[in-house]
């Protein structure tokens, strides 16, 4: 679960951008949100598609309005594998002549060198990264009207060892496990490396009618810019492999009613994507271009009576994706695809005390495979693998039970996520035993995507524990099993993109510690 089964949703707006691999990161600064939200439910109803493995939604806090005094912070972060530091700085306030109009200002700047394994350094794996936000709110009596911008700019290296020669030189990798060259640690990046420019715009309009209930309505416009610099012969490395540029406009409208012990909402979205390759790489791009449609419209229901509450929704959206392109051959190739698909949630909490906390969960959701799973046929830069796409697959359907219990005090947090989720359909680049294709720029293992029907369930534990002011000790831990529902055998994982030795997964478990100390300094 992984790339755009993963729905992110930052400051009331769908992120768009090229995250549908592995390497491909969302193009976002967590560091400007105020608050972010993992929903692990099947909650398709309310955001749409891509919901399969869950949604983050990242909010900002609400802007100042009143504040009389001009506030901010500093904050700074060191890790010490890739010696990388972070420095992200904040301001926020009302204009003199009126406090009903606030703004603030956001910039986080980060640099990281080489990252290292426990035995050697992966070299050219560091990154720069400068990031912008503001927002400008107004405020009068029913209406509120709020505007927020943020550029986001990311220059990240890529291992070296990424981009192999010839198919001898791969199986040697392989066989060797791990780089054949190694070099000390760096801050430097050379090719090659991928730059990432992410433009956001943000409009929100408010109003409450009272009796009639809230308003809502939110338009937003992103431009991606990715380019992937290789190492290529005559002195062409400065000339990208890969140029994409990404626009989207997307409209959401919602109404909100609560009345009694009930709650009513509906809302429609409308979202328009265009994908295009630019001219003048020399490079076949591995995806066509391509046009996306998305038009939805939900309804949800809720009930509370004291420490229980009850949720139902339902919704329908419809998807028309255009793609076309010019494959290795010089031969035309694309189509038009059109995706309907109903979902629906169903959701109970009952609430114990002030601490403890049961919630389930039920929900169909779905998603479209992606043009890069229909029409891929190239090769990914970051992970060194040939992947071919296949035109004729149809929607993944999900159906997820989540069932989580909450606990919550001064010295604890504890969460624990149990689910069960059946997935129609779901699509998954296969690595084919033994074939490799050669390119250009090297040889590269060959992965197709397919389909298959699967079965997924697993545990997560979140627990954080605070013994003291400014000291907290995290754990994460997770187990995943994941199946073909016909055969029985476990699905490949995505943690082969690491290395081309993983082939087969079995149980994936994770665990992650964190302990942290903390300090915000006010500055103003």
């Amino acid at each position: 679960m992984y790339g755009n089964r993963i729905l992110i949703v930052n400051n009331g707006a769908r992120q768009t951008g090229q995250q549908w691999g592995v390497d491909h990161a969302p193009e976002i600064d967590q560091n400007s949100s105020g608050s972010i939200e993992v929903i692990k439910g099947a909650e398709s109803v309310r955001y749409g598609s891509e919901a399969l493995g869950g949604i983050i939604v990242m909010n900002q806090k609400a802007l100042p309005y009143g504040q009389t005094a001009l506030s901010g912070h500093l904050r700074t972060l060191y890790g010490n594998n890739g010696k990388r530091y972070s420095v992200v700085a904040q301001a926020e306030g009302t204009m003199p002549f009126s406090k009903n109009l606030a703004w603030r200002l956001q910039g986080t700047y980060a640099n990281s060198g080489d990252q290292s394994t426990a035995k050697y350094v992966l070299n050219n794996t560091g990154y720069r990264e400068h990031d912008f936000s503001a927002s400008l709110g107004y405020k009068l009596n029913a209406l509120k009207l709020e505007g927020y911008y943020s550029m986001y700019n990311l220059k990240l290296g890529v291992l070296n060892s990424a981009q192999l020669g010839s198919e001898d030189l791969l199986k040697e990798r392989i066989a060797l496990g791990q780089p054949a060259e190694v070099y000390p640690y760096s801050r430097h990046i050379n090719y090659p490396f991928q730059q990432i420019v992410h433009h956001t715009a943000i409009g929100k309009v408010y109003f409450d009618a009272g009796k009639y209930g809230n308003f809502f309505w939110q338009t937003a416009f992103q431009a991606d810019d990715r380019q992937e610099n290789r190492i290529r012969r005559m002195n062409l490395s400065y000339i990208p492999a890969v140029s994409m540029y990404l626009t989207s406009f997307q409209n959401q409208l919602k109404w909100n009613l609560a009345y009694n012990k009930w709650n009513t909402e509906a809302g429609a979205t409308y979202l328009h994507i265009r994908n295009r390759n630019q001219t003048g790489t020399g490079v076949v791009p591995l995806i066509p271009n391509y046009t996306e449609y998305d038009l939805g419209i939900y309804a949800i229901q809720k009930y509370r009576n004291g420490n229980w509450t009850a949720e139902t929704g339902i919704r329908f959206d419809n998807q028309e994706t255009r793609a076309s392109g010019y494959d290795y051959t010089g031969k035309l190739y694309g189509g038009h695809h059109v995706f309907s698909n109903f979902s629906y949630n169903l959701g109970t909490s009952y609430r114990f005390n002030e601490q403890l906390k049961l919630t389930s969960n039920l929900g169909l959701a779905w998603r479209a495979p992606h043009v890069h799973e229909l029409y891929s046929n190239g090769n990914e830069l970051g992970s060194g693998m040939f992947v071919m796409g296949d035109s004729t697959m149809h929607s993944e359907q999900s159906t997820k039970w989540v069932t989580s219990l909450s606990y919550r005090s001064a010295f604890a947090e504890v969460r624990v996520d149990a689910y069960l989720q059946w997935i129609n359909g779901y699509i998954y680049d296969e690595p084919l035993k033994g074939r490799y294709v050669t390119v250009i720029s090297g040889s590269y293992p060959l992965f197709q995507y397919k389909q298959t029907d699967a079965f997924f369930r697993g545990i997560d534990l979140d627990v954080r524990l605070k013994p003291m002011l400014h000291l907290e000790y995290h754990l994460l831990s997770g187990l995943i099993w994941a199946n073909e529902k016909q055969t029985g055998n476990y699905l490949p994982t995505s943690l082969r993109r690491v290395s081309t030795t993983t082939s087969l997964g079995k149980t994936y478990v994770w665990a992650r510690v964190m302990l942290g100390y903390s300090l915000n300094t006010d500055w103003f």
